[in-house]
């Protein structure tokens, strides 16, 4: 059973720490189970149960102790009560112990773009939203300490963060020009897909994301916090504007920090006073003409994973030798195959990484594809399967490796794959599959209109995991095994 609690690591000692579980960002939930050690070989169902707070535009679930769940969100306006929280909610009741409002009212129009909660292997909790960085008891949520962060006359967010192995935090921002909400048709041309993001997001928020994708020519910032009192250790101005996330790698008893920008991947090594960029790997360019920057790296045995959009052309995932940035693969897992879609390519969210197996699970909203796809040092990648899916999410990894399997939210499995179906009201659920042969092993049933934007699934304790929708619920997800005579009408049930 696992020790909760704190540790020495940089991440306390739960289910789900952090937004993808690790300071490498895998997304593979260590301490879960599968469908099958939860509820036995026979068919399963999916029991939900709702939060009765709202949580406007929920983004990431973490936990802590047992009886613990965090959540971060945030709304349109980053300097009203609208604006971004912390809450703590009893897992056994769902009932909420205390809610932490995050403000960022400077400039009065700042972009408002979700930032992220953290149980820190410290205990106390940690969270970002716009430039401001915030510790919190984890008793009562009261701040016990607040860093506010570099930014220009734009206004930046600090789009997440990552723990390095001492227990110092890195982030780094974005900018994003004033944009008039009008530009965003003629910058991502394909209405369907502005009605989706549209309604996932909200369009001021997607128009500061495609802003800054599209239009942003400032640098990007990254600060390294002590996390006593975050006072700052270090500020490191990056090479270009960088969309990413910063995600943290060891080896050679070294730490790095990779960071993606447009058209190149960076690594700078920590040093405990700072960081250096470390110009004898890189920076490696990893972004075709006409395509887009990947949300993040992760990694599998000494290569570094990212998943680029294709804003033109097809996204693609990429493997750089983490010792030899000359070596590299490239795969384009998803070329289109259909004129069922919603353009080229868009990858809103991070590819997930299973070492385990060397296996990439990697998902492409605008394609709508969802695949495993291996990966081998000698010879690269070859794609396992493929499936229609509609998601914005991130997709986590459960389970034993000969077990594993991908809990992911998903809108097409509740109609047949059309252009109508596309136009029309969508609902979303979430899906549990096979990693090896993409198969459907069990299901919610729908839950919301859409995911809140770019979350994960977390899972929890006891085979529970929580679902942020885009409504503000939050929805607890719970395995229980069905009898064959229910199973075989119950449209939630087991079924490729």
């Amino acid at each position: 059973m696992l020790a909760v609690g704190p540790a020495k690591e940089p991440l306390y000692r739960t289910v789900a720490p952090f937004e993808h579980h690790d300071i490498v960002r895998s997304h593979l939930f260590a301490h879960t189970c599968s469908l099958q050690e939860i509820a036995g070989d026979g068919a399963h169902a999916i029991n939900e149960r709702t939060a009765p707070d709202d949580y406007l535009t929920p983004f990431n679930a973490a936990t802590r102790e047992r009886d613990e769940v965090l959540l971060h969100g945030f709304g349109a306006k980053a300097g009203e009560p609208i604006g971004g929280y912390v809450a703590m909610i009893d897992a056994e009741t769902l009932e909420q112990r205390w809610r932490t409002p995050l403000y960022d009212n400077e400039p009065d129009y700042q972009w408002s773009w979700p930032g992220m909660v953290t149980a820190h292997g410290n205990g106390f909790i940690y969270a970002v939203y716009g430039n401001h960085f915030y510790k919190l008891d984890p008793v009562d949520g009261r701040v016990l300490a607040e860093r506010v962060l570099p930014e220009n006359s734009h206004g930046a967010v600090y789009n997440g963060f990552d723990v390095l192995p001492d227990g110092r935090l890195v982030t780094k921002n974005m900018e994003s020009p004033l944009c008039p909400v009008g530009l965003i048709n003629a910058l991502i041309p394909y209405s369907t897909a502005n009605e989706l993001l549209g309604r996932a997001i909200g369009i001021e928020l997607f128009g500061g994301l495609a802003c800054h994708l599209l239009l942003n020519t400032l640098p990007s910032t990254m600060v390294i916090l002590d996390p006593e009192r975050l006072d700052v250790v270090s500020v490191e101005v990056l090479p270009e504007p960088m969309a990413g996330r910063v995600t943290v790698g060891q080896h050679d008893g070294k730490t790095f920090i990779y960071i993606p920008g447009n058209p190149n991947l960076y690594r700078y090594q920590y040093i405990g006073s700072g960081v250096v960029l470390d110009e004898t790997w890189g920076p490696v360019p990893y972004v075709e003409a006409g395509q887009g920057p990947a949300a993040a790296a992760s990694f599998i045995d000494d290569y570094v994973i990212l998943h680029n959009s294709g804003y033109a052309v097809a996204g693609t995932l990429n493997a750089i030798n983490i010792r030899d940035s000359s070596r590299k693969f490239t795969i384009a897992p998803f070329a289109l195959t259909s004129d069922v879609s919603l353009g080229p390519s868009f990858v809103l969210s991070q590819q997930s990484t299973d070492d385990d197996n060397n296996i990439v699970v990697a998902l492409d909203t605008f394609s709508l594809r969802l695949g495993a796809i291996r990966f081998n040092g000698e010879t690269g990648f070859e794609v396992l399967w493929q499936r229609p899916t509609l998601s914005i999410a991130y997709s986590t990894l459960v389970g034993p490796p000969d077990q594993r399997q991908i809990v992911v939210p998903d809108q097409l499995q509740l109609g047949p794959l059309t252009s109508d179906a596309l136009s029309g009201v969508l609902q979303d659920r979430v899906i549990w599959l096979d990693l090896f042969s993409g198969k459907r092993l069990a299901s919610s049933a729908a839950l919301d209109i859409l995911p809140a934007p770019g979350n994960i699934v977390s899972p929890g304790f006891r085979g529970r995991y929580y679902y942020p929708g885009a409504s503000g619920r939050l929805t607890e997800l719970s395995v229980v095994p069905v009898s064959p005579a229910v199973s075989s009408t119950d449209p939630s049930g087991a079924s490729p």
